[in-house]
């Protein structure tokens, strides 16, 4: 084996593991605030979530935007980065899940209970406890 064939195994074994870890961290970030914002649900309901508790869904959505461009590229770069099926269900997982806490924070800016409570329903029968 040549060693530029060896270099390149390296990287791509070290890419794999930084990927894996990567995912780890949006997944657990993602379904932590998903539980937060239930969580938030159960105990002020609708016209409260309105006023912002804090941390209030807003920020964190602001926080996890970070994440949708890393899962956005994994996803799109799969065969190429060698990532494995089991990463590609917990990004797929975790982008659904932001999608629904986007569609919470909009019915709340909308002021639309009826919109909240679908997406709040839908994100508990997603949610990771």
């Amino acid at each position: 084996m040549s060693s530029a064939s060896a270099n390149a195994k390296t990287i791509s074994l070290y890419s794999s593991l930084h990927i894996q870890q990567r995912v780890a961290i949006v997944w657990e970030a993602v379904f932590a605030s998903s539980n937060e914002v239930i969580s938030q649900s159960k105990k002020f309901g609708f016209l409260i979530m309105k006023q912002s508790p804090d941390p209030n869904i807003h920020t964190m959505l602001g926080s996890l935007q970070i994440f949708t461009d890393f899962m956005d590229k994994i996803i799109a770069n799969a065969g190429i980065l060698n990532v494995e099926h089991d990463e590609i269900r917990l990004i797929l997982n975790a982008r659904e899940q932001l999608r629904k806490l986007e569609r919470v924070a909009t019915a709340l800016i909308d002021n639309n209970e009826d919109d909240y409570n679908i997406w709040i329903a839908a994100l508990e029968k997603q949610a990771a406890f």
